[in-house]
């Protein structure tokens, strides 16, 4: 998720340069196989990673998938029922800390959409 962030935000940010689609067609690959293992591992019969209750893994976790709420990739996650559900879970069971904590991340995306509206 990092990644993806970072090739289409930071890097065309900081460089002046256009996204690289071909990396970021290879990150969205790996953002996909990260979530189908969320969901068939990790979320297969437990409400938060690998437990009953919600433990630093699924705050970790939440936080990494949530780099893609900037560059309007979500959807990488949202298409996984399961995991879009952990993800409303953990947002709710840490709120209001887990959105004070992302604000840089709903700030990004206005600046990302910003950018989109200039291509």
């Amino acid at each position: 998720c990092a990644m993806l962030f970072q090739h289409l935000l930071i890097i065309p940010r900081m460089t002046g340069q256009p996204v690289n689609q071909e990396k970021v067609a290879e990150q969205r690959k790996q953002v996909k196989k990260v979530v189908a293992k969320l969901e068939k591992y990790f979320l297969k019969s437990t409400p938060y990673i690998s437990s009953d209750v919600i433990t630093v893994a699924d705050i970790f976790g939440a936080c990494e998938l949530m780099q893609l709420y900037p560059v309007l990739e979500e959807g990488l996650y949202e298409s996984s029922p399961i995991v879009k559900a952990w993800m409303e879970r953990v947002r709710k069971d840490t709120n209001p800390v887990f959105d004070d904590t992302h604000k840089f991340i709903f700030s990004a995306r206005k600046a990302f959409q910003g950018m989109q509206a200039k291509l």
